[in-house]
């Protein structure tokens, strides 16, 4: 009987963890959060409709992985529930548009009459630590930079964005991944925001 309880006990706390796991999550940006700014005067940006994922070492769509026990034994990957790189680029583009920007989407840069603005995913992490379960602490960090392309392919100018890093708790592991991912992109999407508005930006995608 007690090994009968005990086996008991163990399958409710493995459907338990099971159960809060997170395998796929949504990109989102915290629109309560975005800088609100005037874009410049007769400003038309053109965007690729996705971004493009520079890391190495990652399964596509990754955004994070459980780990498990103190030893940080890796664990099951953690996915955006639609293409990351689409993901990143329409949030992005939304953003903008949300607040005051003018943007024109191409599939192919070969397709714009102008310069193109391309997002690059340069880092995008996330470790959730298990070993205080119920209670999932989740780490992660995301780093995108900006690139400005001409339609012969051409990089014309890059600003690498400082992006965001952080930790935060979540009971049950049921919101740790999709707080951490949204909280990250917000900045880097308001950090964005500030590239586009400066004088600098405005001149190269005018003159060119």
């Amino acid at each position: 009987m007690n090994t009968f309880k005990r086996n008991l006990f163990l399958l409710v706390v493995v459907g338990l963890i099971a159960a809060g796991c997170q395998m796929a999550i949504p990109v989102e940006v915290n629109q309560n959060k975005l800088i609100r700014t005037t874009p410049p005067t007769g400003m038309q940006l053109t965007m690729l409709s996705q971004a493009k994922d520079a890391r190495s070492g990652y399964g596509r769509d990754q955004v994070g992985r459980h780990t498990w026990s103190v030893f940080m034994i890796p664990g099951f990957t953690v996915s955006s529930d639609e293409p990351l790189e689409v993901a990143i680029a329409r949030r992005t583009r939304e953003s903008l548009k949300s607040i005051g920007y003018d943007v024109l989407t191409v599939d192919k840069i070969q397709e714009a009459q102008g310069p193109v603005v391309v997002i690059q995913i340069d880092t995008l992490r996330n470790l959730l630590f298990s070993w205080l379960y119920p209670l999932g602490v989740t780490w992660g960090h995301m780093r995108l930079s900006v690139h400005l392309m001409s339609p012969e392919g051409d990089d014309l100018w890059q600003a690498h964005l400082k992006g965001d890093s952080g930790m935060g708790a979540s009971l049950l592991y049921m919101s740790g991944f999709k707080t951490r991912v949204r909280n990250d992109l917000t900045t880097n999407v308001n950090q964005i925001v500030e590239i586009l508005s400066s004088r600098e930006f405005n001149h190269l995608n005018i003159a060119r």
